[in-house]
């Protein structure tokens, strides 16, 4: 026959080893995705059962995150045990640890909790991009968050599962052109690049402009402790990207800064060209969608009808492109250099071509009955 218990003595057994279960119940940490390309650019959600007793502080206190070395983005905690952002990446694969900064500075080191996988080509671990507004992530006008995020170079690297961390703006850092800014039809052209970036530069100013009067453009980098490997900047010709742009275009210099230089006063040009930059990184794959598009088409999009004043002339571009290919190669890297679209396929094209054909034609003596 079973031996009995008293009920008093068998609840305080059962109260005794609940007690227990709780005393070694650990707080747990997880993140969701765990493991993720080093491409980055991927939302991770950061789970935390008891922060206070896990971290030492609430998530709320949280304004930093990093994947090993690099700062993750667009953090928000969206419950007190629930935090989200966004990765940039990592330049290794391999296991990481999770880092997280309080809004007083502290660090704390939460362990090796992300794993980046390694590229899916083996030869191809390392990409630099050079170029002008294509291959920065726009097709005309100023940089945007979307655009710059889904350029064509972005794209490669997440294709390739390579890091590739991009010169990110502060958020509505530049008005994106529209349709509103477009001239009538029947050629619908575009504002003046060089005049709408500088409009667009003269309104992100005081946002990089500190309560001391001091400029600064790291303020209109999202994290500018982040070195991008796309030098692109829009409106860059062949020659500029070898010699870096003119001191005298301070438009140019200022997208280039806010790009890959996010150093010195408004004033300052660039200390190092596109070409520079890219030496310095030493990558196994670069790649250049438009190198060419800039030194030939100002004529043909911009002015009504075509002027080629501003056109690179056929000697100056023969040796810049020289120029450039020797630097490439020097790199023992494998390089896509694109060629230029032709400009003459599109609509607005022929039709200004007629109309100039027009003007021509009724322009002579008794042709213009």
């Amino acid at each position: 026959m079973g031996r009995t218990y008293p009920i008093k003595c068998v609840g305080f057994i059962f109260c005794a080893l609940m007690a227990c279960a709780e005393n070694t119940t650990e707080p747990s940490v997880q993140l969701s995705p765990a493991e993720g390309s080093m491409a980055g650019y991927f939302k991770v959600t950061l789970h935390v059962s008891q922060p206070t007793e896990t971290l030492g502080v609430s998530l709320q206190e949280v304004s930093e995150v990093f994947l090993g070395d690099v700062q993750g983005i667009e953090v928000n905690i969206q419950s007190p045990t629930v935090l989200q952002f966004v990765s940039q990446g990592h330049p290794t694969p391999g296991q990481v640890d999770l880092t997280l900064r309080t809004q007083t500075g502290a660090e704390i080191s939460v362990g090796k909790h992300f794993h980046f996988t390694a590229a899916r080509v083996s030869e191809l671990t390392s990409i630099g991009a050079i170029g002008a507004s294509l291959t920065q992530g726009i097709q005309r006008g100023v940089p945007t968050d979307h655009s710059v995020r889904n350029g064509p170079a972005a794209l490669l690297a997440r294709q390739l599962g390579v890091y590739f961390p991009l010169p990110l703006l502060i958020p509505n850092a530049f008005r994106e052109m529209t349709v509103e800014d477009m001239g009538p039809a029947p050629y619908c052209n575009p504002p003046e690049l060089d005049t709408f970036q500088q409009e667009q530069a003269v309104g992100l100013i005081e946002s990089m402009t500190t309560d001391t009067g001091r400029f600064d453009y790291v303020l209109g980098r999202l994290t500018p402790s982040v070195s991008t490997r796309n030098f692109a900047v829009g409106g860059t010709r062949v020659r500029e990207l070898i010699d870096g742009p003119p001191s005298a275009d301070l438009a140019l210099n200022f997208l280039a800064h806010l790009v890959y230089e996010p150093t010195g006063t408004i004033t300052d040009p660039v200390s190092l060209s596109q070409i520079e930059k890219l030496e310095t990184l030493s990558p196994n794959l670069v790649v250049c969608f438009d190198c060419l598009g800039n030194d030939l088409i100002e004529g043909m999009i911009n002015a009504d009808p075509f002027d080629l004043s501003e056109r690179t002339s056929d000697e100056d571009l023969a040796t810049a492109i020289e120029d450039l290919v020797s630097r490439l190669a020097a790199l023992d890297a494998h390089v896509l250099l694109a060629n230029l679209p032709k400009p003459n396929v599109l609509p607005f094209f022929q039709t200004k071509r007629l109309l100039l054909l027009f003007s021509f034609i009724l322009a002579k003596p008794g042709c213009g009955t």
